[in-house]
């Protein structure tokens, strides 16, 4: 039951939509019921959700929130999975056969993730908490013969930092592996181009060579479209008018 208004850009919907007491039967093996809750307040949506991917009621992945629309974005979401990867391939396989489509029918996976963290934004900065852990794991499409081994993460959210601490995957026999931090002072410029400044924690290696004003933090500026060569020439006289006064 959900009506609609506004633009567009600016959608208004009322109402709520919910399903209770879905099963699917993967394999031939009946799944309990879960159920998803979507409540419509003006810009405001709240959702609750719990999905079962297993026999076993323990293995099930919730998430609950809030996204908001309008001049005051904002996003409040908080996940809790323990899914195993090859069960949710088969989740999706099975729905996906309903409708007549099979293109998950050859995908196979080993390995679980472990996921417990909330995010919050106003699309200006982010704050978090929890974390995310995925056991090594593995991806393999047999029908294009396409494999991603090997998989890992270990990333912390706690005190509003993203941390990723120790993750990398192996795509076709050829490694990939990332890790760093993501500060909560990244944010977003007002401006029509939206530039997005990132800041980086500086590692102890980094901060022995002195060559850095802030030892804690690197700050950077990326601007799409645009060259930041200008935006240097403006900072540097700035810069230079300052060291005059």
């Amino acid at each position: 039951n959900i009506s609609t208004s506004g633009t567009l850009d600016k959608p208004i919907q009322k109402g709520h939509f919910s399903i209770n007491g879905i099963s699917v039967e993967v394999n031939g093996v009946q799944l309990p019921k879960s159920s998803a809750n979507l409540d419509f307040k003006g810009n405001r949506t709240n959702i609750e959700s719990t999905i079962y991917t297993s026999k076993d009621t323990n293995e099930k992945t919730e998430i609950k929130g809030l996204i908001r629309s309008g001049n005051k974005k904002a996003i409040d979401l908080t996940l809790n999975s323990n899914a195993k990867f090859n069960n949710l391939i088969r989740l999706t396989d099975s729905i996906a056969q309903s409708f007549g489509i099979n293109d998950f029918k050859t995908i196979t996976a080993t390995g679980n993730h472990d996921a417990n963290l909330n995010i919050k934004s106003d699309f200006k900065t982010i704050k978090s908490n929890g974390y995310l852990k995925i056991n090594p794991s593995s991806i393999k499409h047999g029908m294009y013969n396409v494999s991603i081994d090997n998989i890992t993460a270990d990333i912390n959210c706690a005190n509003n930092n993203i941390n990723i601490k120790n993750s990398h995957f192996n795509i076709m026999g050829h490694p990939l592996k990332i890790k760093g931090t993501i500060a909560q002072e990244c944010s977003v410029f007002k401006s029509a181009k939206c530039p997005v400044k990132y800041t980086f924690q500086v590692t102890e290696d980094t901060k022995k060579n002195n060559l850095l004003e802030d030892k804690d933090h690197f700050r950077i500026m990326f601007k799409y479209g645009d060259d930041l060569r200008q935006d240097q020439l403006i900072l540097q006289m700035i810069n230079y008018m300052d060291s005059l006064l």
